[in-house]
């Protein structure tokens, strides 16, 4: 009988792990409405009623208020004895703009990315990225063709920063870009990483590299102003050319997004940029180890890290093995290996033979 109770409890237990993970989807649907009514800002001041925040946001008061009790459950909302709202710590960071602010990127998360990943199983069936399915294009066409859209301006400063500004000072803690006159941030969007290294070293002078929509997007922001006399910006294709002569180029998130045809293509156009005496360094998120020591990898926010590269572009995630190789091909050799948290990697690359024409 004992047994037969042991069984049921373990089955159960199942059960609710595979219905946690079937219905996330619901959760993450309501977090994206909550921020695109912008109810965060609206709490921001304090605690508010939810018939001032229905009239705030133009929606239903009893719709809102079971969306809000949901979202209280889930740990982003308090609702106190007199049906009352405000935010928990974690709620803080659905504030539009908010320190290391997630907004931008559960908007993204709630449009563009839930649009593409609905077509999953097409994409799975066809090998085609689901996104190019639904658009008839790859994402970052799309994005050029959108470049003036809101859409256009939160997914640019969703990629770019959302979460990644504690990840900045991690890689300028783990790297001496001091040691360097200049710097090229190769895709660097809205400059993140580029300005926190302006920041840290007063004599470092700086370029941001990206499509010109982006860098667009980058300038109206303003938030290169305060180095605009160290910090050039220029526009144009990674698959065309990257300006020539500095002596640092970093690649964060980059190759991950594309097949290995492309990032050869983008290695090859970083080779003809960067003197023999500069240095190239690879950021990226890792599929594995070299030495097989896995005692912190997440495995399974890898995996979902690169499916979501299946579904929304041509890339994947690499193991560190395959980096060194796509380095090599493209004429870089790598000096050395530096270990990051959540499985980010810098691969510091060295010339190791002349760039082709």
């Amino acid at each position: 009988m004992l047994e037969g109770v042991q069984s049921n409890v373990a089955a159960a237990r199942d059960h609710e792990a595979v219905r946690s993970v079937m219905t996330g989807y619901k959760l993450s649907q309501a977090l994206y409405v909550a921020a695109k009514l912008e109810i965060a800002d609206e709490v921001a001041a304090g605690t508010r009623n939810v018939d001032d925040l229905a009239r705030a946001t133009r929606t239903d008061t009893r719709s809102l208020h079971r969306l809000l009790r949901l979202l209280a459950a889930a740990g982003f909302f308090a609702e106190d004895d007199g049906g009352e709202f405000s935010l928990t710590g974690v709620g803080r960071l659905l504030i539009s703009d908010a320190p290391y602010s997630d907004w931008a990127w559960i908007l993204k998360e709630g449009e563009l990315w839930w649009e593409a990943w609905s077509h999953l199983l097409e994409c799975v069936q066809t090998g085609r990225p689901a996104f190019d399915l639904v658009h008839g294009k790859g994402l970052f066409e799309y994005l050029a063709d959108v470049a003036t859209s809101d859409v256009a301006d939160r997914t640019v400063a969703a990629l770019s920063s959302a979460g990644t500004d504690s990840q900045s000072h991690a890689i300028l803690e783990a790297y001496d870009f001091g040691a360097f006159d200049s710097v090229v941030d190769v895709g660097g969007g809205n400059a993140v990483l580029l300005l926190a290294a302006l920041g840290q070293h007063p004599d470092l002078r700086g370029v941001l590299f990206d499509l010109p929509y982006v860098v667009d997007v980058a300038r109206s922001t303003g938030a290169t102003d305060a180095f605009a006399a160290r910090c050039e910006l220029i526009g144009g294709s990674f698959f065309e050319a990257v300006p020539p002569g500095r002596d640092l180029y970093v690649l964060r998130s980059i190759l991950h997004d594309w097949d290995d045809d492309r990032a050869l293509t983008i290695l090859e156009n970083c080779r003809r940029a960067v003197p023999p005496h500069g240095r190239l360094l690879v950021i990226e998120v890792v599929a594995s180890e070299e030495d097989g020591d896995t005692s912190r990898d997440d495995g399974l926010a890898v995996a979902l890290r690169d499916v979501n590269l299946m579904v929304m572009t041509s890339g994947r995630k690499r193991a560190v093995a395959e980096l060194r190789d796509l380095l090599s091909g493209a004429g870089f050799g790598v000096r050395r290996v530096i270990a990051l948290e959540t499985r980010f990697r810098i691969i510091e690359a060295v010339p190791t033979k002349e760039a082709g024409p």
